[in-house]
């Protein structure tokens, strides 16, 4: 369920083995469903010029969670 998840772009510089590094982070809004899948969409400005990688990710999203990464399940550089 929509209401269930947070969606988010994750954008940085990228390095030769493609790990990103001073990332941003953008929320993605619910804008629908097709097939009984969910679809998200966002805009994401890129923060810098040169090589730049992108990624998406789901994370739950629960009043009772303190912050994204109180599961274990992110990891930032």
């Amino acid at each position: 369920e929509p209401g269930a998840v947070v969606v988010q772009t994750v954008v940085g510089r990228v390095d030769e083995g493609e790990d990103l590094s001073d990332i941003r982070t953008t929320e993605m809004s619910h804008v629908g469903s097709e097939g009984g899948e969910h679809v998200y969409a966002g805009e994401t400005r890129l923060p810098h010029s040169g090589a730049v990688g992108y990624t998406v990710r789901v994370l739950p999203r629960h009043h009772g969670l303190a912050s994204d990464a109180e599961l274990g399940l992110v990891s930032t550089p």
